[in-house]
């Protein structure tokens, strides 16, 4: 039968649904990020909290490096196809994924740092238990 119209090429039926998705991931993002400073700033030094922290932490970056893998894929997939059909378009395509692989390479950085500094201080706080 054949794939639909909108099905037809590398980005699938949910194009249009990208911006959406980007925009729950980027609130994600502020929410890990937000939770992370609230526990280093937190006196109660809470180990549980930390734990839950670090490992949702660390579930949130593993979830950005399959993200930044996936746009990855599909910028390749683009470059390899750049003869084809609009090239301004493609172009185009081609400057917003990489636009989106350093925001999440900025991301995957900054949680990074954040995740390091949380791991020492429930070092700390399991050391002077």
């Amino acid at each position: 039968m054949g794939r639909l119209g909108a099905e037809d090429g590398p980005h699938g039926p949910f194009r249009s649904r990208c911006p959406r998705r980007i925009l729950v991931e980027v609130v994600e993002h502020q929410t890990v990020i937000d939770e992370i400073n609230a526990v280093l700033t937190d006196s109660l030094r809470d180990r549980a909290r930390m734990e839950r922290t670090l490992t949702d932490g660390y579930a949130h970056a593993l979830s950005l490096e399959a993200e930044r893998s996936r746009v990855q894929k599909e910028l390749r997939a683009l470059a390899v196809t750049s003869e084809e059909g609009d090239l301004e378009q493609r172009t185009r395509e081609m400057s917003e994924l990489a636009r989106r692989i350093e925001l999440q390479e900025d991301e995957l950085s900054r949680l990074r740092e954040l995740l390091v500094r949380l791991r020492a201080q429930y070092r700390r706080a399991d050391a002077s238990r």
